[in-house]
């Protein structure tokens, strides 16, 4: 709908990003050979054949693919709109929640379509989409309220065009999360060794603040917050994910027939 695109203020540009080679990117390369030469080991000595030519699929992903449909239920939390967007090359579910004497927040999930899906700095999107500045970046941790929980590292800074956000953002998957996608690279390679895989959902968050605001003074709304979205997330779709519903079948949406 046009009345909730441009209350968050997303403008559509053809501009694209073209990658550069980082040291981050170089590095990911190296960790990634050799995660991939330690998995295949096994598998190449017992049977003559390489691990990584037949991955695992994720085992069920239909509840993490149907967030951009539908997005998510956050308690404590009213959701006023909800819809489904393409920003960049990729489809977000974006919505508006506010509760009591708050304004109101957008919460953005970009979920895994594919079992090929990998996190590409979807935030690269986000911002040249949306124009917005930045500055005050710093990372924000919290955890989620699942038993044996790892910590999340999320983006935490300022981000302003017309209005002013404090913006939080992360890749979750079951268990923690991280908002570097060698964080993820790294866990999913490991899931691989015991033929598993690391479903993901990239999430930000946008809390309104007042111009030059101290993100310190958001900063518990935006932990409680951000830990809030990952807890539901576990309970809400990860969960699923290995709890595949008898006969039901995950196919992919239409138009991508056969990709995995």
């Amino acid at each position: 709908m046009n009345s909730l695109k441009s209350r968050l203020n997303v403008t559509f540009s053809p501009t694209k990003v073209k990658p550069k080679l980082t040291l981050t990117n170089i590095l990911l390369i190296v960790i990634l050979t050799l995660l991939m030469v330690v998995a295949a080991l096994p598998g190449y000595l017992g049977g003559g054949k390489w691990g990584w030519q037949t991955p695992p699929k994720v085992a069920y992903l239909k509840p993490v693919r149907d967030l951009k449909f539908t997005g998510i239920t956050v308690p404590g939390w009213k959701t006023l709109e909800q819809e489904k967007i393409k920003i960049g090359e990729n489809e977000w579910s974006i919505q508006l929640i506010e509760q009591p004497n708050q304004p109101e927040v957008h919460l953005l999930l970009m979920p895994q379509s594919y079992n090929i899906s990998q996190p590409e700095v979807e935030w690269t999107d986000l911002k040249y989409i949306e124009h917005l500045e930045e500055d005050s970046e710093q990372v924000l941790t919290f955890r989620s309220q699942v038993p044996n929980a790892q910590l999340v590292q999320a983006r935490f800074f300022r981000g302003w065009k017309r209005n002013t956000y404090a913006v939080v953002q992360w890749y979750a998957w079951p268990g923690g999360g991280s908002f570097r996608p060698l964080d993820w690279f790294i866990g999913d390679q490991l899931a691989r060794l015991h033929r598993s895989r690391l479903p993901w959902v990239a999430v930000a968050i946008k809390i309104p603040i007042s111009a030059l605001s101290d993100l310190k003074s958001v900063q518990p709304l935006a932990t409680s917050l951000a830990e809030t979205v990952q807890t539901t997330l576990e309970h809400e779709v990860f969960s699923r994910v290995y709890t595949k519903p008898a006969n039901a079948q995950d196919h992919a949406e239409p138009g991508k027939k056969g990709e995995n």
